[in-house]
């Protein structure tokens, strides 16, 4: 087990992954500690919940209510405060040689409705930091580190990323580079990429010193030549797409063409 842990260590454990500083409470104030605060309980109860794992099960004898449920039961047996993903097995004795029961009861909210006189369930629960394995531990931390990613690291609006420096993206099978708008001339055509189809009609479109405005799956970008890009490469696939011309929309296929450093 991984004596020591405690859920400030482990949050800590996922800043530090990230390049952060460490918390000491939740409670102390600071946009680390909120964010911790608010996404370590869900995922490690979730992560726990996505298995049955031996260190997470509990057995425990349910206590009857003193307010019989309507209809066709006789008794409600109350189900504990910390079960996390339902009854995984019921008895009707505390005996060694009891056997689960798959009928003669039912949930209902967090209650156990059915005519036996004693139940006895099986169920998994949330676990104490301290009591959770190492491998466990190392598994939770590295995922909280994947849930606090953007909400610690992302500093600048998303828009932001292309702002100066053009990227590699690949788009529908076209890798290219992507610049913003403002740091493009007008575009003389628009153009609508499609997927792949399996008839093409063959037809070139080259490579010209006009940039070209680009839409696809609703991502708005624009396709340069790299002769506009210094030290980004095009190398592009062969894709169908709808050119505007004065006479209706054309079919054409990009064909790959070479880079120019």
């Amino acid at each position: 087990m991984a004596t020591g842990d405690t859920d400030i260590s482990i949050c800590s454990d996922a800043l530090i992954l990230l390049g952060s500083t460490t918390i000491s409470s939740f409670s102390e104030g600071t946009d680390l500690a909120s964010a911790c605060s608010r996404l370590y309980p869900d995922l490690r109860d979730t992560l726990i919940s996505r298995y049955p794992w031996s260190w997470s099960l509990k057995k425990v004898k349910l206590a009857r209510l003193a307010t019989a449920p309507l209809n066709e039961w006789k008794y409600a047996y109350q189900l504990p405060g910390s079960i996390l993903t339902g009854v995984i097995a019921l008895f009707s004795s505390g005996s060694a040689s009891a056997n689960s029961l798959n009928y003669g009861w039912e949930l209902y909210d967090d209650q156990v409705y059915t005519n036996l006189e004693t139940v006895y369930i099986d169920y998994q629960t949330t676990i104490a930091e301290s009591d959770l394995p190492v491998y466990f531990v190392r598994m939770l931390r590295t995922a909280l580190a994947g849930e606090l990613a953007i909400p610690v690291t992302d500093t600048i609006e998303p828009n932001a990323l292309v702002a100066d420096t053009p990227v590699s993206a690949i788009v529908t099978g076209i890798d290219a580079a992507i610049v913003p708008s403002a740091d493009v001339p007008a575009t003389p055509a628009s153009v609508i990429l499609q997927v792949p189809v399996t008839e093409v009609i063959p037809a070139k479109v080259p490579v010209t010193e006009n940039p070209v405005s680009v839409t696809d799956v609703g991502i708005e970008a624009t396709i340069v030549p790299t002769a506009l890009v210094p030290a980004v490469p095009v190398i592009a696939n062969e894709i169908l797409c709808i050119a505007g011309s004065p006479h209706g929309p054309v079919p054409h296929v990009l064909r790959p063409q070479p880079a120019i450093f």
